[in-house]
């Protein structure tokens, strides 16, 4: 038992080590919020909120684990909490007796839930395009491609996001508040656009200079 508790306390200290104290700082925090603030929805009974709010824990509890792994650093996780900021705030947010997330910034064109949706998936494929260039060599593979993989792991990271906010529709009512299944889909084409304007993005500040470099290789023709 001894032996087991000195390997368990080995990892932690080493993972403390070379863990990045901003990150866990960051994300320290945003938990230490997030279990208050699931605390008042549980008794406000919002329980579609609270279930998303106890999965954005769990998030952030793998996040921090993997900081290391996952190339993060303070600016990154600050880019993470804000993009879930705006996912509280068309929560706690009320315009004319209703959530945010159902304003319609130009009437039955978009709303502020696609507009977090675009916001998302553009941030999170931009990181995951950092996360492509730090573990491959970019230079030696095609740059389009690597956008096109950040792009589908992005698109994936949403769907899975999509699957929470179904179940929420169908067990926690969350369809009164955001739309139901018709509202899943539509969500899935504003990650869309979010994704091409990352990879509109990563083109002209990270690809372009790599083309100009790469525009003779044979990687090219």
């Amino acid at each position: 038992m001894k032996i087991i508790t000195k390997i368990g306390m080995g990892h932690w200290s080493k993972w403390w080590k070379k863990s990045d104290k901003g990150v866990l700082l960051v994300f320290g925090v945003a938990i230490f919020l997030l279990v208050f603030l699931s605390i008042y929805m549980s008794i406000i009974a919002d329980n579609e909120f609270l279930f998303y709010n106890l999965g954005a824990i769990v998030l952030f509890l793998l996040l921090s684990y993997l900081n290391r792994l996952l190339i993060l650093d303070s600016g990154k996780a600050m880019a993470i909490l804000v993009i879930y900021g705006l996912n509280l705030l068309g929560a706690l947010v009320y315009i004319g007796g209703h959530k945010l997330y159902g304003f319609w910034i130009i009437q039955d064109i978009f709303r502020y839930d696609n507009v977090v949706h675009f916001c998302v998936l553009l941030v999170i494929t931009v990181l995951v395009f950092g996360l492509l260039e730090f573990y491959f060599d970019v230079k030696m593979k095609h740059p389009i491609f690597m956008i096109f993989i950040a792009m589908i792991a992005a698109q994936g990271f949403g769907t899975w996001v999509e699957m929470m906010e179904l179940i929420a529709s169908s067990m926690l009512g969350a369809g009164e508040n955001v739309g139901g299944y018709l509202d899943n889909a539509v969500d899935l084409v504003w990650n869309m656009f979010g994704t091409i304007a990352a990879a509109i993005f990563l083109f002209f500040v990270k690809i372009k200079p790599i083309y100009s470099e790469l525009k003779n290789s044979r990687l090219w023709q």
